[in-house]
């Protein structure tokens, strides 16, 4: 069995060292005092916690590279099962063991928060990020969103997951692209890394190699508990809920086993919920024959609110950006822009709107959809969406073409 956990990846970054942390605020003051990469000795239970890994195991393989393989292929991922464990053992641990992070004089307690949930559906398995509050040594609270993890625990009988940690980076971006159906994650993380991916069979539950560490458990029909106050993507307070709870049945691990800590708000944070559903998103457009030069999503919507897509002059602008929103329902705003516009300059973004929308032309606004929750300015996760449209038509465009650029290196203020 060849499995690649984030371990695999460390050794291609710079990766500060700390002490093993002694309390969860502790672990949370690692994970304030950097944005670097860092790894801590191992616990006396043998875990190494670590932070900001997988921005920086990003960078260094080449996301670029990654943003297009995920977009253009059309290659099917290979998957092998076996009941071959290999590096992982069986260890007589609690969740108290595990490093979750709290953080000091700020409403957060106690959480994992690059736990993966992976569960059988038909022929393959729904992967999916959720933060995972610990409430004592067997249970925890877990925030799921009304999407496909709470459709397929939905039942009178308990139902069996796992929870890995310590992903590889290709399996930790699957996770977060929010197919249009459940399952394929693993399968397009095997085209990500270019090799057959390897699912484990382990008794009652079924995992993906390429982590660190398993927990293997189960839901109970209807139980629910509260679950935060956390905060999220924005930075703003996300409230108390009741949420589903995961009871631990087992724990496996390799041999030092990294425990990822993703802090919120962060660059990493962002990064790893925005690029994936930035590479649906090019996905679905390309499937439905949408030509995209360029595009981002902007630090100021929190890699997540707000896109800016470079594609071809079009009459439709209101229909592509219903388009756009469809196959991101998060979204709030899409701004189109033509191919001389580069969508990652916020300064050049803004010459756009400035200079080739009218408002009363170019603005549309649709009223009543369904958002983000992280948003906190919608009213129970309904929001109005607006679409901008610098586009011009080529015929047009002389009279709009910057020949200069405007106050090269200057700071007007």
């Amino acid at each position: 069995m060849n499995s690649q956990g984030i371990s695999s990846f460390l050794n291609s970054i710079s990766i500060r060292s700390y002490p093993s942390p002694g309390s969860t605020y502790e672990a949370g003051k690692f994970l304030l005092e950097t944005d670097s990469s860092f790894v801590t000795a191992p616990s006396n239970k043998g875990i190494v916690y670590g932070g900001n890994l997988y921005y920086d195991v990003f960078q260094s393989i080449g996301f670029q590279r990654i943003l297009e393989i995920a977009t253009e292929s059309e290659e099917v991922g290979k998957i092998n099962i076996s009941e071959d464990t290999g590096d992982f053992s069986s260890r007589d641990l609690t969740l108290n063991d595990l490093p979750a992070f709290s953080f000091e004089n700020l409403p957060f307690r106690s959480y994992l928060t690059s736990a993966v949930a992976m569960i059988r559906y038909n022929d393959s398995w729904n992967l999916s990020f959720h933060r995972v509050q610990i409430k004592d040594g067997k249970t925890a609270s877990v925030r799921i969103v009304d999407r496909h993890l709470a459709s397929l625990i939905k039942g009178a009988e308990p139902i069996l997951v796992s929870f890995l940690i310590g992903l590889s980076p290709f399996i930790a971006l699957t996770a977060s692209m929010g197919f249009s159906q459940p399952g394929g994650e693993l399968e397009m993380a095997s085209v990500l890394a270019q090799r057959t991916l390897d699912v484990v069979k382990y008794k009652k539950w079924e995992f993906a190699a390429d982590c660190e560490i398993v927990l293997c458990g189960h839901f109970n029909p209807g139980e629910t508990a509260e679950e935060g106050p956390f905060i999220d993507l924005t930075g703003t307070i996300d409230p108390v809920r009741n949420q589903p709870v995961f009871h631990l049945d087992e724990i496996l691990t390799k041999k030092d086993a990294v425990c990822p800590a993703i802090r919120p708000a962060s660059r990493e944070h962002a990064f790893l919920m925005g690029e994936p559903r930035h590479i649906s998103i090019l996905r679905g457009l390309k499937a439905e024959g949408v030509k995209v030069y360029k595009s981002a999503l902007t630090m100021g919507g929190c890699n997540w609110l707000h896109l800016i897509l470079a594609v071809d002059y079009t009459q439709d602008i209101k229909q592509l950006g219903q388009l756009v929103f469809s196959l991101h329902t998060s979204l709030k705003k899409v701004t189109f822009v033509n191919q001389d516009i580069n969508p990652s300059d916020p300064v050049s973004v803004e010459w756009a709107v400035a200079t080739r929308c009218q408002p009363h032309r170019d603005i549309y606004i649709i009223e009543n959809q369904r958002g983000s929750s992280l948003d906190p300015s919608s009213e129970n996760g309904i929001t109005s969406k607006w679409i901008v449209n610098t586009l011009v038509n080529d015929d047009k465009m002389p009279s709009f073409q910057q020949l200069l650029p405007s106050f090269p290196g200057q700071n007007l203020s």
